[in-house]
């Protein structure tokens, strides 16, 4: 892999570079008290996602019997959630290109609950705004998308290769990328002028502990923290090593809240039916349910375990022959 990374993403002009508005609109739907107005005008600041769902809604498939002629009568006649399900699935068909679709949903589902884990755990400790660690959970693996998007197989064999052998993605992107998907989302990030906080939290993503090694403020260590832990709960979710993961993310909530390893079981059983909920099935497929998710997790374990104990077993065969012909040796020697 000899591409030049770096020369990439800064030519990666045609990404999608308001992703504000469907970060926002999230937010919006998911309140009781929004006005139909307030999703109108945030949608509307966005001319080419408009025109978008106006022609989608212009379909046969809705079938008006006269045209929508703008968002507020969009947002009037189908209702909140299913015009956001329309601006995320016109959205993500920029993302999603026919090819390598299978790993964009997979992203993309990881990053739903990165962030919805993220927002949760905010309303937890209370003192956190949950949209900055929403957005900051979410857009954490950007870096992933731009290679995949840009690169396609060649990122998917390091993808496949850092799930075959059970080492960490960055590992793995180091050697044969030169940079991390979390310093290429950095640059993407800083592109696209995103907040400090979300632009720290994607930087930091791996490596929370050089985070707290820096001068950053307190505000913005509280964002890499909660983002850091909707990365590793949706690597429970939707990763490998999901026993790792979930010993991991159990840890780091006890301490955050000096409580017992009921509050993490509280958020992670959680997660499923809120990302499942946010109506985004029909792109990315249903998250299992938390007992299934752990289920899997100590299949992988007996997995592990077997495969452990059928290489402990051959090379205790192996040095046994060695034994007899080590003998021969050591009498043909003397």
């Amino acid at each position: 892999m000899n591409k030049n990374i770096i020369e990439i993403i800064e030519q990666a002009e045609d990404f999608p570079a308001l992703p504000h508005v469907l970060i926002e609109l999230f937010q919006l739907v998911n309140r009781e008290d929004v006005a139909l107005s307030s999703i109108s005008m945030l949608i509307s600041k966005d001319p080419s996602l408009s025109t978008r769902i106006l022609k989608m809604v212009n379909s046969t498939y809705y079938n008006f019997q006269q045209p929508i002629s703008n968002i507020h009568q969009a947002v009037s006649f189908l209702g909140l959630k299913v015009l956001r399900d329309i601006a995320v699935t016109v959205s993500m068909m920029n993302i999603f290109p026919g090819t390598q679709k299978d790993e964009y949903q997979h992203l993309f589902r990881r990053s739903l609950c990165a962030g919805i884990t993220a927002s949760l755990i905010a309303d937890y400790v209370g003192r956190v705004d949950k949209s900055e660690a929403f957005l900051a959970a979410l857009l954490q693996n950007i870096g992933s998308y731009i290679y995949l998007r840009y690169m396609g197989n060649e990122y998917i064999e390091v993808l496949n290769e850092s799930r075959n052998s059970g080492i960490e993605l960055p590992f793995i992107e180091k050697r044969y990328l030169q940079i991390t998907n979390a310093q290429a989302g950095q640059i993407v990030a800083e592109r696209w002028k995103l907040p400090r906080k979300t632009i720290m939290a994607i930087r930091y993503q791996y490596n929370i502990k050089l985070a707290y090694k820096k001068s950053l403020p307190k505000d913005v260590l509280q964002i890499i923290e909660l983002a850091y832990l909707g990365g590793v709960a949706a690597d429970f979710f939707t990763g490998w090593n999901k026993s790792f993961k979930r010993a991991l993310f159990r840890t780091r909530v006890e301490r955050l809240f000096k409580k017992g390893p009921a509050i993490s079981e509280d958020i992670l059983s959680s997660i499923p039916s809120l990302v499942n909920n946010m109506g985004f099935h029909t792109i990315i497929g249903k998250l299992d349910s938390y007992e299934e998710i752990k289920q899997q997790a100590e299949n992988e374990l007996v997995q592990k375990y077997t495969i452990f104990n059928k290489t402990y077993n051959r090379l205790r065969e192996l040095e046994k022959a060695k034994e007899p012909a080590s003998e021969l040796d050591s009498f043909a020697a003397n």
